[in-house]
């Protein structure tokens, strides 16, 4: 993997501000020249430093309002199967494998309280799963997926 330097960075914070920022304006920021950064970004995006730059869209705006998390215990043997319905779900906006009593933790948003429970009766409908718990989410603190 590569080694990020300070510019690299300086870069990946003004992106993580305004991800529209154009090339000029973070080579006027960094007093470097546009092909310097236009080469730094390509760099960070071929080597899968930056994986994408995306919108970040304010769910309550879309009309999904009823965010939890879900902890899975799975059927032995499914784990795969399970991933794979998870990954074709929209309301699925985190999937961690993880160590514990569970298997699997899940962050989802759905639209209302009847949307989760259709989601969670077509989970166990799979046949991939023994157990869930899930823990609604009252109010987040910070939401926030920056690394730097």
């Amino acid at each position: 993997m590569k080694k990020l330097d300070e510019l690299d960075l300086k870069i990946i914070r003004i992106l993580h501000e305004d991800c529209r920022a154009s090339l000029v304006s973070i080579a006027k920021q960094l007093g470097k020249s546009v092909s310097a950064i236009s080469y730094r970004l390509n760099k960070l995006m071929q080597t899968g430093i930056i994986k994408k730059c995306v919108a970040i869209v304010d769910a309550k705006a879309l009309g999904l309002t009823y965010s939890v998390i879900i902890m899975i215990r799975v059927v032995p043997g499914k784990l795969a199967d399970l991933t794979k319905f998870l990954g074709e779900r929209e309301e699925i906006q985190l999937a961690f494998t993880i160590t514990g009593a569970y298997d699997l933790c899940i962050y989802a948003i759905f639209k209302d309280e009847n949307a989760y429970f259709d989601f969670i009766e077509d989970l166990h409908n799979t046949g991939y799963v023994l157990e869930t718990t899930t823990f609604t989410i009252i109010k987040k603190l910070k939401d926030d997926l920056k690394y730097i």
